[in-house]
């Protein structure tokens, strides 16, 4: 067979792997029903379902009948197996890790936070992301080969294509982390992938957002501030940074502030908790040290509509004329308290400063609805899948 024949034959190979596990995936789990959800022939259709099970990357989970009682075509029903070929994501933040466990239909299985006395280093982050790993495994009662790859969620500058951290604001001491060399280091799987945690976060809400289209912004505002832009495809940037909004300088700003980044005037050095419990305790007769703390309604209004609206509606506009999705979706535990009074003024606001009243729709949703461990398997769904396709013995 010639080098072209071969790879052409290798290819298609690849494609009816895909296709299969993709029906899987979406929960047909007969002979039959991944023949027509695939548009497969049988021929090509029931060797690859065979050999899935042989390597029990898949297992029977049933026998029916088809017809009367105890006559006609018995009809087996798959599904992924629980004990085997396992993902694994992992959110990554200074002072702890949340890692989920999934199958290799994303069915997740459960998850598991370890905390750590010290922030994440350069130094100590190989052996934090060890411990988590060896926790989870011991919590959800499974042995590390199982697990076939790490999914991370990372805040800050990533590099997707190298698989390197750059640069955290939050935790000076990463740099240039590259965790293509933690592949199969220790107990450690072999593949390891990496994702800004905004695209995990967002990633995460899609299956319950019922969000089908690839045309939505994402905005969140907690500790940072950040964007995932969908236009038919994740917008990343020629250096993977799109979505940095948290730091485009807030022109109606007062007095001058100093971002963590060290530049001026940051959006995201006015939206965040700290600056907004200074307003309350230069404005308010009010000691609180935190935002769920506030319970006077008063106070709860005037921060939402003389501190919150202007700086969210400014990025908003940009965002929303820059990009005209279809949806933007608004997140954050910083703006959580303030929704009431919020909410509201916003969208009507939106519509007067946008073009041509900008999205059609506006969703807002809470922090907890958010899972970035689980978001980034989902992230990296794809590659994945092209990294145990391509791993899999199918020359059988």
């Amino acid at each position: 067979m010639s080098l072209r024949n071969f790879t052409s034959h290798h290819e298609m190979r690849r494609k009816t792997y895909l296709k299969i596990i993709n029906a899987l995936r979406a929960g047909v789990n007969s002979k039959r029903g991944i023949q027509d959800h695939s548009g497969l022939s049988w021929g090509s259709c029931s060797p690859v379902i065979n050999h899935l099970l042989s390597q029990k990357v898949i297992v029977t989970q049933g026998i029916n009948n088809e017809g009367k009682p105890g006559r006609g075509r018995k009809t087996r029903f798959f599904n992924f197996n629980r004990e085997k070929f396992l993902l694994m994501g992992m959110e990554i933040d200074t002072m702890r890790i949340t890692s989920c466990l999934t199958t290799l239909g994303n069915k997740q299985l459960g998850s598991y936070t370890t905390g750590f006395d010290q922030s994440i280093t350069t130094k100590n982050i190989f052996k934090y992301i060890t411990k988590a790993f060896l926790e989870c495994r011991e919590k959800l009662q499974l042995e590390p080969e199982n697990v076939i790859c790490i999914s991370f969620s990372i805040p800050g500058a990533v590099d997707v294509e190298r698989n390197t951290w750059l640069y955290c604001e939050r935790v000076p001491d990463i740099n240039e982390i590259d965790f293509s060399h933690l592949s199969g280091k220790g107990v450690l799987p072999k593949y390891l992938y990496i994702q800004h945690n905004i695209h995990a976060q967002v990633y995460s809400v899609i299956p319950t957002a019922e969000i089908k289209e690839n045309d939505y912004v994402f905005i969140h505002v907690g500790q940072g501030m950040a964007m995932s832009a969908n236009m038919g495809g994740i917008l990343y940037g020629h250096r993977g940074f799109a979505g940095e909004i948290g730091h485009i300088p807030y022109a109606n700003i007062k007095k001058d502030v100093i971002c963590l980044c060290g530049k001026k005037n940051c959006l995201e050095a006015v939206l965040n908790a700290k600056k907004i419990l200074k307003y309350i305790s230069d404005n308010f007769d009010c000691d609180v040290r935190s935002l769920k703390e506030i319970k006077d309604e008063e106070i709860i209004r005037k921060v939402a509509l003389d501190y919150l609206l202007d700086p969210l509606i400014y990025v908003s506009t940009i965002v929303s004329n820059i990009f005209d999705p279809k949806r933007m979706i608004i997140e954050g535990s910083v703006l959580e308290p303030f929704y009431k009074y919020l909410i509201t003024a916003f969208e009507k606001r939106l519509r007067q400063t946008t073009w041509l009243n900008g999205p059609a729709e506006v969703v807002w949703y809470q922090s907890t609805d958010m899972d970035g461990s689980y978001g980034a398997i989902l992230h990296s769904s794809e590659r994945i899948m092209e990294d145990f396709i391509n791993e899999i013995d199918m020359d059988h």
